[in-house]
């Protein structure tokens, strides 16, 4: 199983979902469910990741966040291989504890001699060393840098599909130019992750990934004018988010429920806070006290959840009393 966590990628924005630009033509194909309807319960990453990667919600993470072990542990006391690759820095963040729970953890931007904008894609090479290692049983997480602003470095010249795309400053003037470079970033993240699934596929073995961001952006989307995000109120663009599910043919064909309940689960809101950690327990087998198949988006039984967010108080709110503040 691989876990990718995207940085600042909105939900609206990916072809997949509806998009009316081709950002994500490489995911047309081949095993791979998208979720349109999915949102973060937190619009911070030091928030959305702990909650990506543990069973943790908005309704609990005040309580356990300090004690609490994530989905790396609970892979490795299933008898996993567990890998933790990361393209950020480290930041003393609960993310950082958490990657430290892995067999191997390494953080690339970190490395001696990295470059200070080392993008997305230079985390394959890690995934496929890891798969060489022909461990019965793995579980890679991948943190990419995604989306995070200044789009422009988050992407080779040959993926600036979206032109024009240059800006010298972060205005409301300059809203196309960063609407079409922002495009390239999605464009750019579609294409890693049609990457990871083919080193999966031609690894021949029963894998699965599982992608999700920890938040969206703001782009000057309305009359607010509001950028980035982070916001004490955040904006739907700001909790819009993209989760979606690749099961390749091996593990379709012994497990076809998974792939027909993710399709029939497809129009539902999903929670991402509250569904990647279950759903990637149940694609790897793992069985746990805290596992509700009530959240997993591969589960024949999977339900709306609730719509929750983490204010900056740490406090679980309405989600949907927020947003039509």
């Amino acid at each position: 199983v691989v876990i990718v966590v995207g940085e600042t990628a909105r939900g609206d924005r990916w072809q997949i979902n509806g998009y009316g630009r081709p950002t994500s033509p490489s995911l047309a194909a081949g095993g791979f469910v998208s979720f349109p309807e999915a949102y973060s319960e937190s619009n911070t990453t030091h928030k959305s990741v702990p909650m990506l990667l543990s069973h943790l919600t908005a309704d609990t993470f005040g309580d356990s966040i300090y004690s609490v072990k994530s989905i790396v542990t609970a892979f490795r006391e299933a008898g996993f291989r567990t890998a933790f690759f990361s393209n950020q820095r480290y930041n003393r963040s609960f993310i950082d504890r958490f990657a430290f729970e892995a067999d191997t953890t390494l953080f690339i931007k970190e490395q001696p001699g990295a470059s200070g904008e080392s993008l997305d894609m230079e985390l394959l090479p890690l995934l496929k060393e890891e798969l060489a290692r022909g461990a019965g049983r793995q579980l890679i997480v991948l943190h990419a840098y995604g989306s995070h602003f200044s789009y422009n470095d988050r992407y080779p010249e040959d993926f600036a599909r979206f032109v024009p795309y240059e800006y010298t400053d972060a205005s409301l003037a300059a809203k196309d130019r960063l609407d079409n470079a922002y495009d390239n970033t999605i464009l750019y993240t579609a294409a890693m992750l049609d990457s990871v699934a083919s080193c999966l596929r031609s690894s021949g073995a029963e894998a699965a990934m599982v992608y999700a961001s920890d938040h969206g952006e703001d782009i000057f989307d309305d009359d607010r004018h509001l950028f980035l995000h982070a916001s004490p109120v955040p904006s739907r663009w700001q909790i819009d988010v993209p989760m979606i599910v690749w099961i390749s043919d091996p593990m379709a064909a012994r497990h076809p429920g998974y792939f027909d309940a993710a399709c029939a689960n497809r129009p539902m809101p999903v929670s991402t806070s509250r569904s990647v950690y279950h759903t990637a327990l149940q694609l790897a087998g793992i069985g746990s006290p805290l596992f509700d198949p009530k959240l997993s988006v591969v589960s024949g039984e999977y339900k709306k959840p609730a719509r929750r967010y983490l204010d900056d108080h740490n406090c679980a709110v309405d989600l949907d009393a927020i947003l039509a503040r």
